[in-house]
C-alpha cells in the first residue's frame, strides 16, 4: 500500500496542486486582459486530477531499468501527448469551438513545452550526477 501511495497518489496530489494553481494564474490573469474569466468547474476539476493522475503514471517509465534513455523519453512523450488529448477530448466540453488548427497549435506548444521541461531537468540530473562523481573520495588503486 505505501508503494502505491508512494508511486501513484503523492505525485498525483502533487501535480494536481500544481495544475489548479497554474490554471487559476492563468485564468486571472487572462481576466484582466479580457472578458475571459477561468471557473473551476466539475468538469474542470476532473479533467485536471484525470491530467495529474496519467502524467503520474506516466512518469513510472522512467524507473524502468531494463530500457534506454532515448525510448523511455520517446514512450513518454507518446504517451503524455495521447492522454492529454485523450482527457481533453472527453472532458473538454469547449473543445467543438476550436478549429483543427488550433488544436494542432495547442498540441506543438504542449510539445515544446515538454522537451524545454525535460531538457531542464536532464541538466539538472547531469549537474547533480557529476557533483556526485566530483565528491567521491579518490582512492589509490596502486598502494606503496
Amino acid at each position: 500500500m505505501k508503494k502505491f501511495l508512494n508511486t501513484f497518489i503523492y505525485p498525483t496530489c502533487t501535480l494536481f496542486t500544481a495544475y489548479v494553481f497554474l490554471f487559476l494564474i492563468i485564468g486571472s490573469t487572462a481576466a484582466t486582459n479580457s472578458d475571459f474569466i477561468a471557473a473551476l468547474t466539475m468538469n474542470t476539476v476532473g479533467m485536471l486530477f484525470m491530467l495529474s493522475l496519467s502524467l503520474a503514471m506516466l512518469n513510472c517509465i522512467f524507473k524502468l531499468k531494463s530500457l534506454n534513455t532515448v525510448l523511455k523519453v520517446t514512450l513518454h512523450f507518446l504517451g503524455f501527448i495521447i492522454s492529454y488529448g485523450i482527457i481533453v477530448w472527453i472532458f473538454g466540453s469547449q473543445l467543438d469551438t476550436f478549429s483543427p488548427s488550433m488544436v494542432l497549435l495547442f498540441l506543438l506548444l504542449l510539445s515544446v513545452l515538454y522537451f524545454v521541461i525535460f531538457f531542464i531537468g536532464m541538466l539538472i540530473k547531469n549537474a547533480m550526477k557529476n557533483r556526485a562523481s566530483e565528491d567521491e573520495k579518490y582512492s589509490s588503486m596502486l598502494k606503496k
